[in-house]
């Protein structure tokens, strides 16, 4: 973001601390470089198995990301929670994108 360019989404499903990261975002001057997305959990059926993950229905149709942490949902024991973003985001990675996934010494984020 040095060179003006580039936003950070961040998908939030818990409403009150989504809104306190506005807050905080506001209060240091940030929130036009930082947007946090309401997005409740909701199921997806992906290869036939359910899982629970974040709504995109309220990101930008032509998102392109450059660097994706994946960070959430909360971890719940056998849900293998992180695995959609893989099929959820992964299809909007650029070309030279990054991705960190956080926690990935866990035996659940090493599921595929």
């Amino acid at each position: 973001m040095s060179n003006g360019n580039g936003r950070i989404l961040s998908l939030e499903h818990d409403p009150e601390y989504a809104q306190l990261t506005r807050r905080n975002l506001r209060r240091h001057g940030l929130e036009e470089f930082a947007t946090v997305v309401d997005a409740p959990l909701q199921s997806y059926d992906l290869g036939g198995r359910s899982f629970t993950w974040y709504r995109t229905d309220q990101l930008p149709e032509a998102l392109a990301i450059d660097l994706l942490v994946v960070d959430g949902p909360p971890l719940r024991p056998g849900t293998h929670s992180r695995y959609p973003a893989s099929e959820m985001l992964f299809p909007k990675l650029t070309p030279h994108a990054s991705v960190y996934l956080d926690d990935a010494a866990r035996e659940d984020e090493q599921w595929t």
